[in-house]
């Protein structure tokens, strides 16, 4: 399952790089929300062999859609340090600059037919980082 969470850092990170081009040029760092979420879905569909609709494609390990359960971005007009927490899946993440938070749906194959798939919850985060 490394390869899911590795492909969700990835993921997030990515989306996290999408700084807001008109912000950035009256001084500002924030994060584009709509390109975000595009590098964020662009990353994860390759990281984890998935057609945009979140299906995986032919020679892929996943048997099952991917679906993406959560996307927050924290803006520059929230201040910061600002905790995102999502109660529902018992996760919390502080961000100290702007940055991307996700929760994806994976069903893990069994190894055996007489077994369900694992359900995961995959979370992972990611800060814009500037010095």
């Amino acid at each position: 399952m490394f390869w899911a969470k590795r492909g969700m850092n990835r993921a997030v990170h990515a989306g996290a790089l999408q700084l807001d081009r008109e912000k950035l040029a009256l001084g500002i760092r924030s994060i584009d929300e709509e390109r975000a979420l595009q590098a964020f879905r662009e990353t994860l569909e390759r990281n984890l062999r998935l057609e945009p609709d979140g299906t995986p494609r032919t020679g892929s390990f996943l048997r099952d859609d991917v679906e993406l359960v959560d996307f927050y971005v924290a803006e520059e007009s929230e201040g910061f340090p600002h905790t995102y927490r999502n109660e529902s899946f018992d996760y919390t993440v502080t961000f100290s600059r702007p940055g991307v938070a996700a929760i994806v749906k994976i069903k893990y194959p069994a190894l055996f037919t007489v077994l369900d798939p694992i359900v995961w919850y995959v979370k992972a985060s990611a800060e814009l980082v500037y010095e």
